[in-house]
């Protein structure tokens, strides 16, 4: 028997979206989901968006297209966060099914701007905004590959 097992979310529109249920662990001892759990959840919702958008099986490939002529190697880049705000606007409770939704929303020469916001159906429980860099490993920032600012043109 196949089975075919979805566990990124998925795309519509400009956005991608990410169900995920709220469990014991994701909860404080009042029920109520601990605030620093959100930051966690949108993590996977930025990580899930970008792989879905092709972004993350492809670093090797991006590293070659960013890397100049002098460069005689090929480096690592990976993504930083730069910035991070988040707005509460209503708990969430254990056995909760949410959706968090990613939009990147302006791409620039180095940084990705990212809107994200947490829903149960059509409560709005979170909205926050992010930006990415892109790094190498000695954490100097990179200019991001003109593919990948392709992808949310």
């Amino acid at each position: 028997m196949k089975h075919t097992l979805s566990v990124g979310g998925f795309i519509k529109g400009k956005a991608h979206y990410l169900p995920l249920r709220i469990y014991y662990a994701d909860t404080d001892f009042s029920g109520v989901v601990y605030h620093g759990r959100y930051v966690e959840f949108m993590e996977r919702g930025r990580t899930e968006a970008l792989r879905a958008f092709g972004l993350l099986p492809d670093i090797a490939a991006a590293a070659a297209e960013a890397k100049t002529a002098a460069d005689s190697a090929i480096e690592p880049i990976l993504f930083a966060v730069s910035r991070l705000s988040l707005d509460f606007k209503a708990p969430a409770y254990i056995d909760n099914m949410l959706l968090v939704e990613t939009a990147v929303e302006k791409v620039t020469a180095a940084r990705f701007f990212i809107r994200q916001r947490i829903f149960r159906g059509e409560t709005l429980l979170t909205d926050g905004t992010c930006c990415l860099v892109l790094i190498n490993a000695a954490g100097r920032p990179r200019r991001i590959p003109d593919s990948w600012r392709a992808a949310f043109a």
